[in-house]
């Protein structure tokens, strides 16, 4: 019987975490039964057909009323073991401790599934909300469980830390600098728990072939449209670029928040004939437009409050899709864009050091190449998906043993 795996998330299917769906679906391949607990159902792009998917009931909802008395009348004795859990989680982590105190149906539902689905593993997909939930229903069924951290959930919303370590089989870092940011935080004897696995890139190549030259030069960007990702320093540098380079587009793949502050500036610029927003496309249809631009840019920065990306996928796909990459010195992204090797690195904020890498790279075909060839290389060697989905197996099946 194959193990029975659930993938605790906040959001699914989120159109900003690819590198979700595609983790799930190389270990189902692998011959993992997983299931997916979360808490809302996100963006409008395609859910992994056949997935089973259970969301939480709306909080304060009728459902989520008859969904926690059902659980208390059914299972009085767990229920007082989960009120005890969240008590204690409460009284160390104040601040995590009430937002379990407000999940307490969502607890509820996806204790009744536990038991229901025959579960051997838990896995938090992330640190913060998913990792809260993961840890409570672990303690409550004594199911072994595991974490996953990327970016904003260690480095912003990550409480807790020690405690969730501690109660995982492992934990799962997308890159070193993350992998070193927790390590810092928990006792010695918890960090051999921590391993380092790249999310890795897998891409049709193929999509290459369907790729044709034009005479206007294409810059994209692809993300949320959050503060972090720094595409309002990427405008600024576009419309100084403006003035060296005729016939160069920028195209921003994504949506968010900062979205209407965005095109306002574009706006106000003047550049509206210039810079184009698609909005979220399917993942299929943001690898052509990746395939066929001349440079990917990403400009993320850190933020006041200490969020940063890990390794923006996106900037793995362009290594295989032969696109080069400027990207900012920031998170984990050098671990991936070693500057003039794999990519040109940029120090974030620095508008005039971004607009000159851009300007270089539409123009200097010998660093160009030498960029393509050295992207690919360390792709090859550090990003394999397939090898990293084979680490990561290889932990479920030891600890769903």
């Amino acid at each position: 019987m194959r193990k029975r795996i659930a993938y605790i998330l906040t959001t699914y299917p989120c159109a900003s975490q690819t590198f979700i769906r595609n983790e799930v679906k190389m270990l189902k391949e692998q011959g993992l039964n997983i299931v997916i607990f979360a808490a809302q159902k996100g963006d409008d792009v395609e859910a992994l057909p056949g997935m089973d998917v259970f969301y939480r009931p709306r909080l304060s909802s009728l459902r989520a009323m008859r969904v926690l008395l059902s659980f208390m009348v059914q299972n009085p004795l767990r229920f007082c073991r989960m009120i005890y859990i969240v008590s204690r989680y409460c009284f160390c982590h104040l601040y995590e401790g009430l937002s379990l105190i407000k999940n307490v149906s969502s607890i509820c539902y996806f204790a009744s599934l536990v038991h229901k689905l025959n579960l051997s593993h838990l896995h938090s997909g992330f640190m913060n909300w998913p990792g809260r939930i993961g840890y409570v229903l672990s303690r409550l069924y004594n199911v072994p469980c595991s974490l996953s951290v990327h970016s904003r959930d260690g480095f912003v919303e990550g409480g807790a830390v020690n405690r969730k370590v501690a109660n995982a089989e492992f934990v799962i870092c997308c890159s070193q600098t993350m992998t070193d940011y927790i390590s810092a935080r928990v006792t010695s004897q918890l960090r051999p728990k921590i391993h380092t696995i790249y999310h890795g890139a897998s891409v049709d190549r193929s999509i290459l072939e369907s790729t044709s030259a034009s005479h206007v030069r294409t810059l994209i960007a692809i993300g949320r449209f959050v503060p972090k990702k720094g595409f309002d320093r990427l405008l600024l540098a576009f419309r100084a670029l403006q003035a060296e380079c005729s016939h160069v587009q920028l195209v921003l793949v994504g949506d968010g928040p900062d979205r209407r502050k965005l095109e306002d500036y574009v706006i106000e610029s003047k550049m509206q004939k210039h810079v184009f927003f698609t909005g979220w496309l399917d993942h299929s249809q943001t690898l052509e437009r990746l395939s066929c631009a001349d440079v990917l840019i990403v400009p993320s920065v850190q933020t006041p409050d200490n969020d940063r990306d890990g390794i923006p996928n996106v900037i793995l796909e362009a290594f295989m899709l032969n696109v080069p990459v400027i990207a900012s010195n920031v998170g984990g992204i050098p671990e991936a864009v070693i500057d003039r090797r794999s990519g040109l690195l940029v120090e974030p904020n620095d508008i005039v050091q971004l607009k000159d890498a851009i300007r270089s790279l539409l123009k200097d075909h010998s660093l160009r190449s030498q960029i393509i060839k050295g992207a690919q290389e360390h792709c090859s060697m550090n990003f394999d998906a397939g090898v990293h989905i084979r680490k990561l197996y290889s932990l479920f099946d030891g600890a769903a043993a």
